[in-house]
C-alpha cells in the first residue's frame, strides 16, 4: 500500500505501545485509521453519500470480513436480502478531535423484542469499544473504556452498556453526533461522530478527561454489526474487529494507528466515480 512507508515512520517516532489481542496470531495489527481532511467531514444526518470519498481500503464488507475469520462459512451463506453490511471507517478528524464511522445495514426483520433499551445485546444491534488511553483496562463502569451500542429499536438509541447508563451523556452534543434511517424490516443507515474519552466521570464533563488524538498513535477499537431473527439465532450473523467478547475490556480490542491527513490525501481517487462505486455496491 502506497501509505505503508509514511506510516511505519509515524509508528517510529510514537514508540513501543502495548500490544492489544487480535486474533491468534496477532493478525490485523494494527489497522490503519486514515485522518479526514476538513473538506470531506461527513454531515451526520444519516445520508451516508458524503463517505463515498473514503478510499475502498477502509470501507468493509462481509467478504473483508470472512478472509479474516469473523465471519464463518454458515453466516456467509445467509441471503443478501436477510444480512449485508458496509462499514465506513472508522476514521478521524483532527480538526474536531473526534472518531467517526457509518453502518450500511441489509435486513429482512427487525428483531428487537425487548422493551428494555439496554437489553439489545442480543438483538439486531452496533456495538463499538473504545480504549483510547490504549491502557488495557477491564470493562468496569464504562469510565476509561467503553462497550457502546446503536439499537435500532424505539427510533434508535445509543448509550454505554456499562454503568447502567451513568456515563450516556458521553453521547450527546456537543461529545458526539449521530443520525440513522431505519427501515421497518431493520435495514437501517448509521452514522456517529464522537469524542474519546480517558475518563468519562458518571457526573459529567468537568470531572472527565478527553482523549487527544493525534497522527502517529495507536488507540484500541472495534466495531462490530450483529444481526438476529429470533432467540434462536442470538447475534447471528455478525462482523466484527475483534476475537473476544468485549463485556471483557480493552485487552481484547484490535490496535488502530492515527494516519496522518498527508498520508490519507495521497489514497485519494483522482477523477474516478467513488459514489458510483459505493452505490453499487448496495445492489
Amino acid at each position: 500500500m502506497r501509505y505503508a512507508v509514511g506510516i511505519l515512520a509515524v509508528a517510529l517516532m510514537v514508540g513501543a505501545v502495548q500490544a492489544h489481542l487480535y486474533g491468534p496470531n496477532g493478525e490485523g495489527n494494527p489497522y490503519y485509521m486514515p485522518a479526514v481532511p476538513d473538506e470531506y467531514i461527513p454531515t451526520i444526518d444519516g445520508d451516508l453519500s458524503d463517505w463515498a470519498w473514503l478510499p475502498s481500503q477502509f470501507v468493509f464488507t462481509p467478504d473483508w470480513f470472512a478472509t479474516i475469520g469473523q465471519f464463518t462459512d454458515q453466516e456467509a451463506q445467509v441471503p443478501k436480502d436477510d444480512f449485508d453490511v458496509i462499514v465506513y471507517g472508522p476514521v478521524w478528524i483532527p480538526s474536531m478531535n473526534m472518531v467517526a464511522f457509518a453502518i450500511h445495514k441489509v435486513d429482512d426483520i427487525l428483531y428487537a423484542p425487548h422493551e428494555e433499551i439496554r437489553h439489545c445485546w442480543d438483538e439486531d444491534v452496533v456495538q463499538w469499544a473504545v480504549d483510547a488511553d490504549h491502557g488495557g483496562e477491564d470493562a468496569g463502569d464504562g469510565n476509561d473504556y467503553q462497550q457502546c451500542y446503536f439499537t435500532p429499536k424505539q427510533g434508535g438509541h445509543v448509550g454505554v452498556f456499562q454503568g447502567g447508563g451513568t456515563v450516556d451523556w458521553i453521547y450527546e452534543e456537543p461529545y458526539a453526533y449521530w443520525a440513522a434511517k431505519i427501515q421497518d424490516n431493520g435495514s437501517f443507515d448509521f452514522e456517529i461522530m464522537m469524542t474519546l474519552w480517558d475518563w468519562a466521570d458518571a457526573t459529567g464533563p468537568d470531572a472527565s478527561t478527553k482523549h487527544v488524538l493525534k497522527a502517529g498513535e495507536i488507540i484500541g477499537f472495534s466495531v462490530e454489526v450483529c444481526d438476529a431473527d429470533s432467540d434462536a439465532e442470538i447475534e447471528f450473523p455478525d462482523v466484527e474487529f475483534d476475537y473476544g467478547n468485549i463485556a471483557v475490556g480493552g485487552s481484547v480490542l484490535p490496535d488502530w494507528l492515527l494516519m496522518p491527513v498527508e498520508e490519507t490525501l495521497k489514497l485519494l481517487p483522482v477523477g474516478s466515480d467513488t459514489w458510483g462505486r459505493i452505490k453499487a455496491s448496495f445492489k
